[in-house]
C-alpha cells in the first residue's frame, strides 16, 4: 500500500511506517480512516495522508443527484462528501479531497470526531465563515 502526503511535505520512510501502524489502528468510516494524527482516505491501492494540523477548512458538500424512482414518482439521491482544505505553498486555500461518505450519518460523524482531533481548523462553507468573520 502507497501513502501519499496531500499537504507538501516532505516523506521519509519512518513516517510511513509510523502512518501504515496509524492507518490500520484508526476509526474507519466508509474510505475514511481518522487516526491520531492524520486523517486517511483510500482510493484504489494508494491511500492519502492529510495530517490534523495542515488541514485548514473541513466542512460537508452534498451532491443531490436527480433519480426516477418507480414509474412515475421522481426523487433525489443525496451523496454525502467531505471536502478538507489545506494551504498551499503561497499560503492560499486549496481543496485538497473531496472524499465520499456512506450517508449522512456518517457524515455528522466524522465532523464530530475532526472538531475534536483538528480544533485549530475551520469548519464549514468558506463563504459561511468569511460572513461570520465581517
Amino acid at each position: 500500500m502507497r501513502f501519499i502526503p496531500l499537504a507538501r511535505e516532505s516523506a521519509d520512510a519512518a513516517a510511513v511506517r509510523d502512518w501504515s501502524a496509524e492507518y490500520k489502528a484508526g476509526h474507519r468510516i466508509g474510505a475514511l480512516s481518522l487516526g491520531t494524527g492524520a486523517l486517511f482516505f483510500r482510493k484504489a491501492f494508494t491511500v492519502y495522508v492529510v495530517p490534523y494540523t495542515k488541514i485548514r477548512r473541513y466542512f460537508r458538500r452534498v451532491l443531490a443527484i436527480p433519480a426516477r424512482i418507480g414509474c412515475c414518482t421522481g426523487g433525489e439521491l443525496r451523496v454525502e462528501n467531505l471536502v478538507v482544505c489545506v494551504s498551499d505553498a503561497s499560503g492560499a486555500e486549496r481543496e485538497a479531497a473531496q472524499i465520499q461518505l456512506p450517508g449522512e450519518r456518517a457524515a455528522k460523524i466524522v465532523m464530530e470526531e475532526l472538531r475534536r482531533l483538528a480544533p485549530d481548523a475551520a469548519s464549514g462553507k468558506p463563504d459561511a465563515a468569511k460572513g461570520a468573520d465581517a
